[in-house]
């Protein structure tokens, strides 16, 4: 059955950024068995390709934002990567989203920025060592919510 026009008009949409999943290889950097036997089959190798840090030293590996003289060539490729969410694939989403709630295709939507959420080593899975384990998922999903409309009045988020 197709729903009727004021129906769809009524629905509320959210669309989240793409978050910063540099902090997904850093959280999992200095495990060998993700390192050796697990990521050379996960296929994001921008990030995880030589998954070794080179970046020249730990202040550099946690300032994704910042080439550092001395940082190697997979660091400088996984910072890359990085800046490439932020500049370009995240301010795509937003703007056409915004096309869209604009032209009134799309008025309730709406856009929720979650890039800088960090995830530390429990906000990752064991399996695969890339994907977000269930506290890196509510970590997200808590983020997002605090950063809706929704949550503004939850106490949750005002903590």
């Amino acid at each position: 059955m197709l729903a009727s026009s004021s129906a769809i008009s009524n629905a509320q949409i959210h669309v989240s950024g793409i978050p910063a999943i540099y902090w997904l290889w850093n959280a999992k950097h200095n495990v060998f068995w993700c390192r050796v036997f697990v990521w050379p089959f996960v296929p994001c190798q921008n990030l995880l390709d030589n998954p070794s840090d080179d970046c020249a030293s730990s202040v550099s590996r946690l300032d994704p934002d910042t080439v550092y003289p001395g940082d190697g060539g997979d660091c400088q490729r996984r910072k890359q990567l990085h800046a490439i969410i932020r500049d370009d694939y995240n301010p795509i989403l937003r703007d056409v989203l915004d096309e869209y709630r604009q032209s009134g295709r799309l008025p309730n939507a709406r856009y929720t920025d979650i890039y800088d959420v960090r995830f530390d080593s429990q906000h990752v899975n064991d399996g695969d060592c890339f994907h977000p384990s269930t506290t890196g998922h509510a970590l997200l999903a808590q983020s997002e919510w605090c950063r809706t409309h929704w949550g503004n009045a939850d106490p949750v988020c005002t903590n």
